[in-house]
């Protein structure tokens, strides 16, 4: 059934996919100035999602998943600490570099 396919999380992974790509391909074909945003957004989203469709290929991601869940709570303050450096550093080079070199962003 429909639900049944939809139990599975690389099922759902693999029909997203295969939207996005229409989307890309039809975003890419109207050649609009307006699809740029939408272009742009798709062309970084698809080959993301295509990465994480080769996570099948790996036998001991069931592993990994079990122990992030078990170690939640112990690593929700790291990874905010990491946030926040990843923030304030991209700052700190946004700040500091020369506006010049920002228009070619």
């Amino acid at each position: 059934t429909c639900i049944g396919f939809l139990w599975f999380p690389f099922n759902v992974l693999d029909l997203a996919l295969v939207v996005l790509l229409v989307m890309r391909a039809i975003a890419f074909s109207l050649d609009d100035g307006g699809n740029a945003v939408i272009g742009n957004v798709l062309l970084a989203v698809v080959p993301i999602l295509r990465l994480l469709k080769a996570l099948r290929a790996f036998p001991n991601l069931k592993l990994v998943y079990h122990a992030l869940s078990r170690t939640r709570e112990a690593l929700t303050v790291p990874l905010f600490l990491l946030l926040v450096l990843t923030v304030a550093f991209s700052t700190m080079i946004f700040l500091l570099e020369s506006r010049e070199n920002l228009e070619t962003m």
